[in-house]
């Protein structure tokens, strides 16, 4: 028992690993289960779990604990996972934001096809819109325009692009309000309000 003691007597600083939370060269088999264990609890470790789980007493744990610097291994060990479990949350935030940039993508692309070849069709004289109503035209223009507003409004969340930059008072500074352009919107009122006239204009003539 004597051997052993000794070899627990306070650990040369000099000898640790780089990681120090590993197994000191000075550091006997059993010893570092028993740092293992108290190293693995995180938060709720304690001496007198370790000792209910290994079936020692409370002085057979500081006979360990102390020499072996438990408290400041576990604490280099508690750092080390948090910066890995940081690293691992950007990783899966990156991972999360390509899928949803990709998505929106893919959205806008699917909804800009009809578009596209409807402008290709009405350019080559392929497109009669004589006979489409102006409320049915108003009512096409007015949804495409409220599924491209959704798709921006995506996008630009996605890529961590607010609608509206805010900067409140400080030391005397004025608050400052800039509003992104809106756009669609904007169309989309021009385009409500220039076919109601055209509307109301068609109503007094058949009148």
């Amino acid at each position: 028992m004597k051997e052993d003691a000794n070899r627990h007597l306070p650990l040369d600083p000099e000898k640790y690993p780089k990681n120090i939370w590993e197994k000191h060269p000075d550091e006997n088999s059993r010893g570092f289960t028993f740092f293992t264990t108290y190293r693995d609890m995180g938060y709720k470790r304690s001496h007198e779990q370790v000792a209910k789980i290994h079936g020692i007493s409370g002085m057979g744990v500081a006979y360990y604990s102390k020499p072996c610097e438990w408290v400041k291994r576990a604490e280099a060990y508690d750092a080390y996972i948090d910066v890995e479990l940081q690293k691992e949350t950007v990783k899966t935030l990156k991972a999360m934001k390509k899928r949803h940039v990709d998505s929106t993508r893919a959205l806008s692309t699917a909804l800009m096809l009809p578009v596209r070849e409807l402008l290709t069709r009405v350019n080559h004289g392929n497109v009669d819109l004589d006979n489409v109503s102006y409320s049915d035209l108003h009512e096409m223009v007015v949804k495409s325009a409220n599924s491209m507003t959704k798709v921006i409004d995506t996008e630009r969340k996605v890529n961590d692009q607010p609608n509206e930059i805010i900067k409140n008072q400080h030391e005397g500074i004025p608050e400052i309000r800039v509003a992104l352009p809106k756009l669609t919107e904007s169309l989309k009122d021009k385009i409500t309000k220039e076919y109601a006239k055209i509307d109301e204009s068609n109503d007094d003539s058949n009148n």
